[in-house]
């Protein structure tokens, strides 16, 4: 790809675009709605984590929006948080995973002059949790998570904080929330295909790579 001006600031997603989270995600997912089981709010069944990667990388609200609507609300928000938790607990234990060559990636990318900005759809608990488990703080200048910002859209926490960062901007993410960005605000986007996204989802994005480490071929 081409850069009509060079990229100085480089916003990147976390889950399936840094972070393994299936690894963590699954389990807490399951364990929870075996909990939801014995309390009668729904049926007994399997996921395979195939069926579980699609809310990746959403909101919370979104993903029981979708995935069980019916729930009395304080269920679905006791629920919710509990998978949190579980996701911090086993990650401050050390059962989270970065991709490989994630930390190789973004240190020549620092070391290179770029800006780079942590900008998630999680919760501020868990984004401190992975700053302290990944030493995050040694790669980004800015770290941002939608909690922080009243769980709006992502595109809508980016417009609140373009204007803190050096021009001009490159999203990279797994989502269609991020390609979202570069749509609305004419920006590049990079399209992580290892992550949990669809390929339609990569439709949108301007560019695809299949290992992060592509980003040094891009960018350097």
């Amino acid at each position: 790809m081409q850069w009509n001006i060079k990229p100085s600031t480089l916003f990147f997603d976390y889950d399936g675009t840094l972070h393994q989270c299936l690894d963590i995600y699954a389990p807490a997912f399951r364990q929870t709605y075996r909990e939801l089981v014995l309390k009668g709010y729904a049926a007994p069944r399997s996921f395979t984590d195939s069926e579980i990667s699609q809310w990746l990388g959403q909101p919370a609200a979104d993903m029981w929006n979708s995935f069980m609507p019916w729930l009395p609300e304080k269920i679905r928000d006791d629920a919710s948080r509990q998978i949190g938790h579980i996701m911090v607990s086993m990650t401050l234990n050390g059962k989270a995973a970065l991709y490989p060559h994630v930390t190789d990636t973004l240190n020549c990318l620092k070391k290179s002059g770029y800006h780079l900005i942590f900008l998630s759809n999680c919760k501020h608990s868990y984004m401190m949790a992975h700053r302290k488990a990944f030493c995050l703080d040694n790669y980004f200048s800015g770290f941002h998570c939608i909690e922080d910002y009243g769980f709006s859209s992502k595109w809508e926490m980016y417009h609140q904080i373009r204007n803190q960062y050096p021009l001009s901007h490159v999203i990279i993410g797994d989502r269609n929330s991020d390609f979202e960005i570069g749509t609305r605000f004419g920006l590049p986007s990079i399209g992580c295909t290892y992550g949990y996204g669809t390929e339609e989802e990569y439709k949108n994005a301007s560019i695809k790579i299949h290992c992060i480490s592509q980003l040094k071929e891009l960018l350097l």
